[in-house]
């Protein structure tokens, strides 16, 4: 039998501790507030669809390697990072899900015109 020791260290070792420290690192009051200001941007903009937020990709590895292959932009005032369209349609295609099969279509469009 398994204990749940041993089923909580297998999903631990698939944890990317990097948002977790950062998010420790403020003040409680801090992260509640930082929640609720993308709760209001994700409300004000419902028309933005899904956001992930993830620090590992499949086919695409943690963070810190896809930095070199992300570019900075601004959508609605905000600055944040995302992936280049080769490296987008690379990992969708690894992920292998149906629903990002069909996300493709638009990213190769987008770099057929590039």
């Amino acid at each position: 039998m398994t204990s749940i020791d041993e089923i909580i260290a297998l999903y631990m070792r698939d944890v990317d501790m990097t948002l977790i420290d950062e998010a420790l690192k403020r003040m409680p009051q801090e992260r509640i507030e930082a929640l609720e200001e993308f709760e209001r941007f994700r409300e004000e903009h419902p028309d933005l669809g899904w956001l992930d937020l993830l620090g590992e990709i499949t086919g695409g590895g943690p963070y810190e390697s896809l930095l070199p292959h992300s570019v900075q932009i601004e959508i609605y005032g905000r600055s944040c990072r995302v992936l280049d369209l080769d490296t987008l349609i690379r990992t969708k295609k690894a992920a292998g899900r149906p629903r990002d099969f069909e996300a493709i279509a638009e990213p190769e469009a987008l770099r057929s015109r590039q």
